[in-house]
């Protein structure tokens, strides 16, 4: 039930955006079409330089490849998401980000 609930209040919040004055027919079907999601992942990384066998543990749990972001959620498969950053009026995409789903611990739609 509690699911349900978490549901029905994030679909009230996405009609209350669309009845924005002043939204044209487009910007709705964008927001309509292509929800705005926060993704929490972890992303590789690197170190330069010599590193001591000592060090290597410190490297490996480190925090530093864990990264927030959000767009809009444009396509989804089994493999991966491909969020973008802007849509244009006529329906173009820009900053495409793809991550693939085993990197990601949180995807919530806001």
């Amino acid at each position: 039930m509690k699911k349900k609930n978490k549901v029905n209040k994030e679909l009230a919040a996405k009609k209350k955006l669309l009845n924005i004055p002043g939204l044209t027919e487009g910007q709705k079907h964008i927001i309509d079409k292509f929800p705005i999601v926060h993704v929490i992942w972890e992303d590789a990384h690197s170190a330069n330089g010599w590193h001591g066998e000592k060090d290597i543990d410190g490297f490996a749990k480190s925090e530093e490849g864990i990264i927030s972001e959000i767009g809009y959620l444009i396509k989804s498969t089994s493999k991966y998401i491909v969020l973008a950053s802007k849509i244009s009026p006529e329906g173009m995409f820009g900053g495409l980000m793809k991550i693939p789903k085993t990197w990601m611990s949180m995807v919530r739609i806001t």
